[in-house]
Formats: C-alpha cells, structure tokens, sequence
C-alpha cells in the first residue's frame, strides 16, 4: 500500500527562519518519489514533533493562525495526492515526476484545467506567456537543484532571465512567429534560435546559457505543457559548452602587483583588495567579509560565500596579514565590479605584466584564436583561479584546496586550474624526487 511521509529540510529561507516540509510518496521497491511541499513552518516542537505537524496552544495569536493555516494546508495536500493516487491507472507507468506535479497541480491549480464534455479545450501554454511568468515568479521560488538548492533566486539569475527573454522574444521577432505554443518547441526551433544567437556574435558558453534558461522556462512547467516538447530532449536539443581560456597569475606576478609603485590612491585600494582575493580564494562579492580585524588573531577567516551559501575557513597568508596591518584592520569600501575590473588591468599593465596570451574560443559558431596583452584579460575572478593554481603547483591536494574555494565537486575545481603541461611535468618530478629521498632517509 502506497504510503505518505513528511520531513523537514535541513535548510532555513534566509528571509523567515521557516523551513520546508518534504513529501515522501512510496510503495515498497514499486516507486519512491520525494517532492517539495511549498509549505513552511518553524522547526520547533510547538509546530512539528518530527514527523508531522502538531496542535499546541503555547504560540502568541499570530503564530499560532499562520500555524494552523499550515497545518490544514499539509493535510488537505496529503488528502489530495491520496486522492489522485487512487484514480491512476495502475497498468500505467508512473512518470518519475509525477509526486512533484501533483503538488504543483494542488498549489497552482490555475495552470491545470480538467476539460468537461462540452467545453472548448484549454489553449495551449504560449512561450512568451510562460517566460513571463517564469520570471514574474522568480523572486519567491526556491531552487530545486545545482549548487543553490533550498536557496532563494538571485538578483544577479534574474537579470540573466530577463537577457534570455529579450533574445527569445528578438528571435521570435525575427523569425515572424509571433508567438509558439511551448510544445511545438521542437529541434527546427532549437537549431534556428543557435543560428540566430550566433549570427549575434555571442561565445559559444553565452549561447548555452541562453539555450539553459529557456529548458528551465519550459521544465518549470507542468507535465502536461511540456511532455510533448523536443527543446529539453538533451540528445536532441543538447546543452552548449566549452572549457574556457582563462588567466592565472603566479606568485612571482602577484608579488610585482603588490610592489608596483602606484600614483593615484583608487589604484593602490584596488591593489590591496585584488591582493586580498589572491590569496583568500574568495569571489568578489564575498570581499567585504574580510574586513573582519579578528581573523588576523585567529589566524584564519570564517565566512559564508553568497553564491553558493557555503561555510568556509580560509588561512591568513603574510600578504593578508601586510594589507590589514596597512590598514589598520579597516579594508577600503569595495567598489563596482565593473570599476574594479577597470582599475585593476591599468595597474597589471603597470606591473609589466603585458607579454602576448591566446585565447580560444567559439564565437558566432567558429573556432577562433586571439592573442591579447595578458593584463587585458585579468579580473577580479582571475584571482580566485590564481589561488586555486598556485595553491595546487605548491603541492597541497585538491580536495584540501576545495575546502578552501568551497568548490562542491573536482569537476568544478579542477576548471579553475590553469597548470600548463610543462609545470604538471616539473612536479610529478619534484614529487618523485622527494618520495625516493624519503625512501632512502628511512633505509
């Protein structure tokens, strides 16, 4: 017999403290399928005991409504899955997500229609109609999946929604559709949209990322809108990519960044805080954390990365500890990324660091490869790679350094290593050298 199980997520909305009950739908080996509720409470014995919701009276009026309007809301939620479990045919094949539609179809019934005999059929869901709503939604949907799971949608993915939907709605423009019905998004659609953003000159990694909001578009949908639709069939419609030619720079061009005699103030404040980043691992938007005066005691900083809500405990370095001495523990405000990435390529042309670097790329659907003096291509992030390289050619272990970078796979860390062939032959010498001097110490 199929049986319900609620739990709470381990992760709290940021924003209210609450915390998510999780629906386990199973039968035996028959299936297991989990799914978000999209109802919130307070992981505390007067609202949950465990494993379900509970009826106490020690809460002020407020809490105790909100409460009571959960915890009707859950049970009408496991009343209307038991429900729709009881009319599937059970010679059909369950689909993998059908746990998660339901809830969908309880929490937005607007989006799922039942025909009755004698009315017209609904009209299928429009590309520009569910885009729309898609991004109109963001601001309060919680990610399912990738490293943001349980994490609210970012200012900095909306901004990339509304890009792809000016594009999209560019191309459907162009194209003279007008307007598509989101199932007839097939792979005549897919390869004309990849022309059109290539015809845009944009890299290849731009165009996927394009190509990847719109399957999120689309697979934020019911099943019933999307079953049909070819656009998120990966071996039809396949997900576009290429490792990307990125700058490092060793510890030799760090130290003539941080000697560099600079003329203006603004220059030797983004010296400082580029200098920061080189040797904490962090991104840019987790700059300001650093400027905690305590850290250089405990010799390490504490902090939470904002992308990625990930912990993390990184050592203090001697050019960290130099900058906080400078400063009395004060870092300089941070600027825009935008000027930061300005002001940091005059002071590494400054700095010497000018000799001619290629880049390969896919633009506009070619391989092209272009040659650019190294400092045109340094940027804040280029000192989040520096890190994770120097780090690496010093010796220490991968895994080590991602605990540091807060890097969730080798996959992802591994890309931000910028080690050329001749160096990873220097140091499976160096490596073997040191393990028969070992070797022959003991002997």
């Amino acid at each position: 017999m199929a049986k319900l199980q609620l739990s709470l997520s381990s992760k709290k909305n940021k924003s209210t403290g609450y915390q998510e009950i999780l629906i386990r739908f199973y039968n035996g080996k028959a299936f297991n399928q989990r799914a978000r509720s999209g109802i919130y409470i307070l992981d505390d014995p007067n609202y949950w005991d465990g494993t379900q919701m509970v009826d106490k009276r020690r809460m002020n009026d407020e809490n105790r409504r909100y409460h009571n309007d959960q915890r009707a809301k859950i049970e009408a939620l496991c009343h209307f899955i038991e429900e729709e479990w009881l009319k599937w045919d059970k010679n059909a094949v369950l689909p993998s997500d059908w746990l998660k539609t339901e809830v969908d179809k309880f929490n937005h019934p607007e989006k799922y229609v039942v025909v009755e005999e004698g009315e017209e059929e609904k009209k299928p869901m429009m590309l520009r109609e569910a885009v729309e709503a898609f991004i109109e939604g963001a601001p309060s949907r919680i990610q399912e999946n990738g490293n943001h799971k349980g994490q609210p949608v970012s200012h900095r993915t909306i901004l990339q929604y509304n890009q792809m939907k000016r594009y999209l709605f560019e191309y459907l423009d162009f194209a003279k559709m007008g307007d598509i019905p989101v199932r007839d998004l097939d792979k005549k659609f897919y390869d004309g949209y990849v022309s059109f953003l290539n015809f845009k000159g944009f890299k290849l990694n731009t165009v996927g990322k394009h190509i990847k909001n719109v399957k999120a578009v689309i697979n934020w949908l019911p099943l019933s809108e999307r079953m049909e639709c070819e656009f998120v069939a990966p071996r039809k419609c396949k997900k576009l990519s290429e490792e990307v030619d990125n700058v490092y720079l060793s510890t030799e061009e760090l130290h003539a960044i941080e000697t560099v005699e600079l003329e203006h103030a603004y220059h030797d404040k983004v010296r400082d805080q580029f200098i920061l980043l080189a040797w904490t691992g962090c991104r840019y938007s987790d700059l300001n954390k650093l400027a905690d005066p305590k850290s250089i005691e405990r010799g390490y900083f504490e902090l939470e990365q904002m992308k990625t809500g990930t912990k993390v405990c990184i050592p203090i370095f001697e050019p960290v500890k130099r900058i906080f001495q400078k400063y009395n523990g004060e870092l300089p405000p941070v600027i825009s990324n935008q000027k930061f990435n300005s002001f940091l390529k005059e002071i590494c042309q400054m700095a010497g660091i000018t000799e001619d670097t290629s880049i390969t790329h896919t633009i506009a659907g070619r391989r092209i490869k272009e040659y650019f003096p190294k400092y045109e291509l340094v940027s804040a992030h280029t000192a989040r790679r520096s890190f994770a390289t120097n780090m690496f050619e010093s010796g220490a272990p991968a895994l080590v350094i991602m605990q540091i970078t807060g890097h969730k796979t080798e996959k992802a860390f591994l890309s931000y290593i910028k080690t050329d062939p001749e160096t990873y032959a220097r140091m499976l010498i160096t490596q073997w050298n040191k393990s028969q001097q070992e070797k022959t110490e003991k002997e």
